[in-house]
């Protein structure tokens, strides 16, 4: 499925240049508008008790993408795998590749939060031609040894959250980006979403310089991991 989008001009950032989280956010967008295709509307699947929610994701970076002008993205599923529902993307200018993008979801209880085998979505999952060629999205673990090179601590509010009562995934990008330096220049990132975030809730969020990257950790106040990021400079 793919569709033309634009990037308005609240999407973006000083560079002129659309922030990351107003990328993903069109792509959360269209993978919703791609499984209405199907009939598993949002609202029906609600009704069966379960939501889909991300659970990992790769982003890479081949172009600059611009703003204010019409671009086309693209989906496609590509099959379960384990647990996992895979889709991936990309978004084009014309025909130049801009930006590609794999992402993994699960079938969630929406009362009690446990993960659903995906049968139970009683669904022929396509298996749509890749779009992201060989990126895909590993498990991530904290380095070793790395040098802090910024920490944030950031509460989540009602404008964070989405229909599913927990902060929505493009929120996550953007609190990595808010507390990487202002000139970081990212050419791939991979993000791990491990537990979700409520109302009220607050994260400390520390970047980590290492030896293949920037590391950025979202910790939850018992000390547990929402979510850990890799970025990979230009």
């Amino acid at each position: 499925m793919e569709k033309i989008i634009r990037f308005q001009s609240f999407d973006l950032a000083p560079d002129h240049h659309p922030r990351p989280g107003a990328v993903l956010r069109q792509m959360q967008q269209l993978a919703r508008e791609h499984m209405n295709t199907f009939g598993h509307t949002y609202y029906s699947m609600l009704e069966d008790g379960m939501v889909f929610i991300l659970t990992r994701l790769s982003l890479r970076r081949e172009k600059d993408v611009p703003g204010e002008k019409d671009l086309r993205l693209v989906t496609g599923a590509n099959g379960v795998h384990g647990a996992s529902f895979y889709r991936s993307f990309a978004l084009y200018d014309g025909e130049e590749l801009l930006m590609r993008a794999h992402t993994e979801w699960v079938l969630l209880s929406f009362t009690d939060r446990r993960i659903l085998r995906p049968t139970a979505l009683k669904w022929d999952a396509p298996e749509d031609p890749v779009l992201c060629g060989e990126l895909t999205a590993s498990r991530l673990l904290p380095p070793e040894s790395g040098e802090v090179i910024a920490r944030d601590e950031r509460r989540v509010y009602l404008s964070m959250l989405d229909e599913n009562d927990h902060m929505n995934n493009c929120v996550y990008v953007d609190l990595i980006f808010d507390v990487l330096p202002r000139d970081f220049a990212w050419k791939e990132m991979t993000l791990n979403f491990l537990k979700e975030v409520r109302w009220g809730q607050s994260l400390s969020v520390t970047a980590q310089k290492g030896s293949d990257g920037v590391f950025v950790q979202g910790l939850l106040p018992d000390g547990a991991a929402s979510f850990r990021a890799r970025l990979l400079a230009e």
